[in-house]
């Protein structure tokens, strides 16, 4: 479908005095991944219990497919697939039994596409041991599988690689990719994994403390966060007095992976002879200088630094009416 495929205006979600959600709105383009980003307890499954009519908003209003939820559930979730926390599944059954017992509720084809969807989320070699076996990862996997045996176009995934170790969580970002580029299906994924939102997401948006602050392409968000040269010497401390005292250079930080980011308008090929002249006069070792720009990790702590929580006081102003 063209335009947005999951539209909120002001949700909010209290339970008492506390806002899980507190005046979200969002705007997700059909045919994207999007990553709904934040730490634990930001709000992530809340929303998602929302948007999948398992839970009413207390202000505001959201639509899946065009179709308002809660009220039009049923015509708003009719190709929606979806995992909320854990997947849960009959354990004395195999996992072929358990997507078989799915699909009876589902459509006339889905049996017929139950080979093929354990096949797309690597479990037709496992597809007839008993759930009780499986490791989390793998009924992770098979949570995916249920998910797309409605053939969705939108799949809801709530921190979907829990459980799986680094070679899984490749292969699921691949397997993400996959659906949106060659199937066209729209997934919208919550996650506190920065990095892996930043390789599988096209668009996302930052939540923290039940708001949004800041939604948009994921290229477009690192692009409007700080540039620089990361700068990778053998004494950090003298390197970073160095960089601070040069010409063009606005400030020097101290990167996740021990490297310093000199944080510069202009980091070009000059900016780069400076640099590696200033350190290699002062003796200080040089192993890499490169262009680099903020990574989606670090503008998501430079947006949440000083962010503070909701909390009791007067109700939020009424969110513009749903879209007609």
């Amino acid at each position: 479908m063209d335009g947005a495929i999951i539209e909120t205006g002001g949700l909010v979600k209290a339970f008492g005095a506390r806002r899980a959600i507190d005046g979200v709105s969002l705007e997700v383009p059909a045919g994207v991944c999007f990553g709904f980003l934040g730490p634990n307890g930001a709000g992530k499954t809340t929303l998602i219990r929302m948007l999948l009519g398992l839970a009413r908003p207390t202000a505001g209003w959201a639509r899946v497919r065009g179709h308002a939820v809660p009220d039009e559930a049923p015509a708003a979730l009719a190709r929606v697939g979806g995992i909320v926390e854990e997947a849960r599944f009959y354990p004395y059954l195999t996992g072929r039994q358990n997507l078989r017992a799915q699909a009876a509720l589902l459509d006339p084809g889905a049996a017929a596409r139950i080979p093929a969807t354990l096949d797309r989320v690597g479990l037709a070699g496992r597809a007839d041991e008993r759930v009780g076996r499986y490791s989390m990862g793998m009924r992770q996997r098979l949570g995916v599988a249920r998910a797309l045996l409605a053939d969705p176009e939108l799949l809801v995934l709530d921190e979907p690689t829990n459980g799986l170790d680094p070679a899984g969580i490749a292969e699921f970002r691949e397997m993400i990719r996959g659906m949106v580029e060659q199937e066209g299906r729209t997934v919208f994924l919550s996650s506190h994994l920065l990095d892996e939102v930043q390789r599988t997401c096209d668009h996302v948006a930052i939540v923290d403390h039940g708001r949004v602050i800041v939604q948009g392409s994921v290229r477009e968000l690192i692009r409007s966060g700080e540039t620089g040269m990361a700068v990778d010497a053998d004494d950090p401390a003298r390197a970073r007095r160095i960089l601070a005292a040069l010409p063009g250079v606005r400030g020097v930080r101290e990167r996740a992976d021990g490297t310093l980011l000199a944080l510069m308008s202009d980091p070009g090929r000059e900016a780069g002879l400076a640099i590696s002249r200033a350190l290699a006069a002062a003796g200080v070792g040089l192993a890499s200088l490169a262009r680099s720009e903020e990574s989606l990790e670090e503008r998501f702590l430079d947006l949440t630094r000083g962010s503070t929580p909701s909390g009791p006081g007067a109700p939020p102003p009424p969110p513009p009416p749903p879209p007609s």
